[in-house]
């Protein structure tokens, strides 16, 4: 026989050891930290009236696997965040932003959809979805935050807007794209932002690049070939893993200089 749904208030669900809540109509906002750490809730669906979540509300419930949220326009903070079991999000037509962490450790989950309305990214907003294997990032997104999809260890497709002007510190560290098409428009590559995607294998530089930050592709041992097509403004030390990869680029040019200067091997361009 399946679980019945409690239907309360928020005020009611503050001491419930329910299972499956349904809260009740009218209900605008879910207070900060309000279902923290109650690990007995599996299932929760909010009202079409409830337009925000704050900040940690639902952090550490170990075993939510689903969440209804109809008519939310904002979730706070880390509202997810160590929900180990949620499997899926998709993210309301409504919200133009992902705030910091709202789903960091999120191990379980496997699918998320964004919004084409998105505007902004959370700094470590998807942080360890150990469990997530793609992500369309939406138009609307000009920069990736630090950290913004880090050690997602089974990631392995990842569609990048035509806007996308900046790729941030870490924000793909320890995934597992074998390849990603880098955007013409893109101008930052900031520090580690590949570190450590041991299945990557070629990377292409669009023109648009001016600074690529230290340790940018390192530790990604199975990249054979790094194509330039022009000298970026800007370009950190120990980009890729030195004894593996090939750089293309032009004869004379800045970058085969740096590649001399590190010791990594060349090929040119006609």
């Amino acid at each position: 026989m399946a679980t019945p749904f409690y239907t309360c208030t928020l005020k009611e669900v503050k001491h419930s050891q329910a299972r499956k809540i349904r809260l009740a109509e009218g209900t605008r906002v879910i207070p900060t930290h309000w279902f923290k750490n109650k690990p007995k809730v599996q299932v929760v669906e909010l009202p079409e009236t409830t337009v925000a979540i704050g900040k940690g509300a639902f952090e550490g419930c170990v075993n939510l696997v689903h969440v209804d949220w109809p008519g939310v326009t904002h979730m706070g903070d880390g509202a997810f965040s160590g929900c180990y079991k949620l499997r899926r999000a998709r993210l309301p037509q409504g919200m133009t932003q992902v705030r910091q962490g709202v789903f960091e450790d999120c191990y379980g989950l496997e699918a998320v959809t964004l919004p084409p309305a998105l505007e902004s990214l959370g700094d470590a907003a998807f942080k360890r979805c150990e469990s997530l294997k793609r992500i369309a990032i939406p138009q609307g997104i000009t920069a990736l935050p630090p950290e913004a999809f880090a050690h997602c260890k089974h990631l392995v497709r990842v569609d990048l807007p035509d806007g996308l002007e900046v790729i941030g510190t870490r924000a793909f560290e320890s995934c597992a794209m074998a390849r990603i098409d880098l955007p013409q428009g893109l101008t930052v590559i900031d520090e580690c932002a590949f570190l450590k995607c041991k299945s990557l294998t070629e990377v292409d530089i669009p023109t648009s690049v001016r600074t690529i930050g230290k340790w940018a592709f390192h530790g990604c041992p199975r990249i054979r070939r790094v194509t330039f097509h022009h000298d970026p403004d800007t370009v950190g030390p120990w980009l890729f893993n030195k004894n593996t990869v090939t750089v293309r680029c032009v004869r004379g040019s800045r970058m085969d200089a740096y590649c001399q200067d590190h010791g990594y091997r060349t090929e040119y361009a006609e």
